[in-house]
């Protein structure tokens, strides 16, 4: 591994009228010592988030601000890809604006690259904002997971450290307003056939916030979800891969969750 000091890891933080949250997620990160880049991808805020920011950010030369307000977006998978376009690091991970590092993140981050893989998952905190219980769920043990033992969480981003040639050309679907990350995830570990796993915890996930993506999907969206999953398997030239794709879309199939957003709960 190269040196320490000289490892550049890219942090890449979309957001979009995230003016509650922004302030909390920036300190974590100017709170963190080391060789880092944060790219702040502003999907054309409506709000005063991008204000904030800079007032926090603008006396540590770290964070690069992309984007000023206007009145359209174009969604997450789009202000991802830009970060990944404008990222250097030699590393490369993603965190949610609601969310933030916890203080042990540098610590955690150290020893994911230590592992030598080039996909690593860390564990996470979860924060509930209607009970305000926090707790750490999914928890994952350290060690290798291979295709068919991915952990869970797998399909995260912000949970992950990406060695930059293991994600070389692979872009998020600017589609999809859903499942981007999973198809993201799909074609990373086709690639490297698994992923590591450190026993730390990298972050405080923010569960239930009203204003997020999570509260409004709909029959299209897990359709158009599906469909892309479909079409990877049905174009990639590993009939492994596509057993593990087609296993995966079975899971989600399967769900009640999915049952009843597609149906409109149809018996």
């Amino acid at each position: 591994m190269k040196n320490e000091k000289k490892t550049k890891i890219s942090v890449i933080v979309p957001y979009k009228n995230a003016e509650r949250w922004i302030g909390k997620c920036a300190e974590s990160l100017k709170a963190q010592k080391g060789n880092f880049e944060f790219i702040m991808v502003d999907d054309h805020s409506t709000d005063d988030g991008y204000d904030k920011l800079r007032a926090i950010t603008e006396d540590d030369d770290r964070f690069l601000r992309i984007g000023e307000s206007s009145d359209e977006g174009h969604g997450v998978s789009w202000a991802r890809n830009f970060g990944l376009e404008c990222a250097t690091g030699d590393w490369i991970t993603f965190l949610d604006a609601d969310d933030y590092w916890l203080p042990e993140a540098g610590k955690t981050l150290r020893s994911m690259m230590e592992t030598g893989a080039s996909v690593i998952q860390a564990n996470h905190l979860r924060h509930y904002t209607k009970t305000g219980a926090t707790k750490q769920k999914f928890y994952v043990d350290a060690g290798t997971r291979h295709l068919w033992s991915l952990p869970i969480c797998w399909f995260a981003v912000w949970n992950k450290l990406y060695r930059r040639e293991a994600i070389e050309g692979i872009r998020f679907n600017e589609d999809l307003q859903f499942g981007e990350d999973e198809l993201f995830n799909m074609e990373v570990v086709a690639r490297t056939r698994g992923m590591d796993c450190v026993a730390g915890s990298l972050l405080m996930h923010v569960f239930q916030n009203p204003n997020s993506l999570a509260k409004s999907k709909t029959d299209i969206d897990l359709l158009k979800q599906i469909r892309a999953l479909v079409d990877f398997m049905e174009d990639h030239p590993d009939p492994e891969i596509r057993r593990l794709v087609f296993d995966i879309l079975k899971s989600h199939m399967d769900t009640a969750w999915y049952f009843d957003i597609i149906t409109g709960g149809a018996a």
